[in-house]
């Protein structure tokens, strides 16, 4: 069984760690705005509305083929 060696910490790897951190840093600070959820909220309205529309006319086309 042979056994790899962890790849060595170098220059470029601190440097882009430090970017992905910075970048964590910012999405953390980030939160959700009113304007957020109400775009949110409308575009779940319309899923609901067209999903429950969809089961709706499965639903007919079922009964009306089915004896």
């Amino acid at each position: 069984m042979t056994t790899v060696d962890p790849p060595a910490i170098n220059d470029d790897w601190v440097a882009w760690r430090a970017r992905v951190d910075e970048r964590l840093r910012g999405i953390e600070r980030h939160g959700a705005t009113k304007e957020d959820l109400a775009k949110l909220k409308e575009a779940l309205t319309w899923r609901i509305i067209l999903a429950m529309g969809g089961f709706a006319t499965i639903v007919t086309v079922l009964d009306r083929l089915l004896p």
